[in-house]
């Protein structure tokens, strides 16, 4: 019923995190050679987490929470691996379906393609005729910040992708981004 979505494993092969879609919140599981136990408190994203993707230092995992695919804006989380317990340090507004997240190579920025409706029938008051590229800078807060996260999300970039947006990659330089139109049967090439 937890309807297992996504999957990343830390960088130390310690730890792995299992987004479950079906009651809406996230595993940490525990890897001790062969034997994997599950950490009793689980972490709350959003609703409906699906995608994840861990930056290159495995402090932070992002999180896609795809809603209830009814039109409404959905979130993107951030979790910081590094605090115990590890917990959700930011959640921000994406437009409707965020399908993909990808951290860029230096780990300093998050791209997110997001559906926006374009699956939807055109008669559809939710329709749009193309998806979302978002891109977030992972930045500490400011020093008169309400908050005792120790990073958050800004963002930096909006553009249109086409129809379906599905996943999104960051070359290895991390100066284009790649998003994929399913819709189109192609891939959008943007310079960041």
């Amino acid at each position: 019923k937890s309807i297992p979505q996504g999957l990343v494993i830390s960088k130390d092969g310690k730890a792995a995190l299992v987004s479950r879609a079906g009651d809406h919140m996230v595993s940490l599981l525990h890897i001790n050679g062969t034997t994997l136990s599950l950490d009793p408190r689980p972490i709350t994203t959003g609703v409906t987490p699906d995608t994840m993707d861990i930056d290159v230092t495995g402090r932070f995992v992002v999180v896609t929470n795809v809603g209830r695919g009814d039109g409404d804006v959905d979130t993107v989380s951030l979790i910081d691996l590094s605090l115990s317990p590890p917990r959700t340090v930011d959640t921000v507004a994406v437009p409707s379906g965020p399908e993909s997240a990808k951290f860029s190579p230096n780990g300093k920025y998050i791209a997110v393609c997001s559906i926006n409706g374009s699956i939807k029938s055109p008669g559809n008051p939710f329709y749009h005729e193309h998806g979302i590229l978002t891109v977030f800078a992972l930045e500490r807060p400011p020093a008169n910040a309400l908050t005792t996260a120790g990073r958050m999300l800004r963002r930096v970039a909006q553009v249109p992708l086409g129809g379906w947006a599905q996943g999104i990659a960051f070359s290895r330089d991390g100066h284009i981004i790649l998003g994929q139109n399913f819709r189109e049967h192609s891939l959008a090439v943007f310079r960041f």
